[in-house]
């Protein structure tokens, strides 16, 4: 059964204050050298990725014609594309996780205070 009319006014949970005594929040740190360090090589480390998938993607599809070769009744690009580009799509993606941790590690321990 929902609300009727007759039920009266919704009456919504109200957020507690936090005591009087509560010290304000921290203000963060201001950008440093860290940070832009950290978000270029991140960029960089993301374009390299693309265009490896792309090139994972798309290469082996133009040279279609010159690897005529064929494995078990197939031809090799067949292979390539459906058995080949799944495993080295999810190896980007552990290495690309691998070295944004690392970026980000690296950027905490240059935010932190000397």
């Amino acid at each position: 059964m929902g609300r009727t009319p007759a039920d009266g006014p919704v009456k919504w949970p109200t957020i507690p204050r936090p005591p009087a005594d509560t010290p304000p929040m921290p203000v963060p740190p201001d950008p440093t050298a860290a940070d832009a360090r950290h978000w270029r090589h991140s960029r960089r480390l993301a374009t390299w990725v693309a265009l490896a998938w792309a090139a994972v993607t798309f290469v082996p599809l133009l040279f279609a014609r010159q690897l005529g070769a064929e494995l078990f009744g197939a031809p090799l690009v067949m292979w390539i594309c459906s058995q080949g580009a799944p495993v080295v799509f999810v190896l980007l993606v552990w290495r690309y996780e691998r070295t944004m941790a690392r970026l980000d590690d690296e950027r905490l321990q240059g935010r932190k205070e000397p």
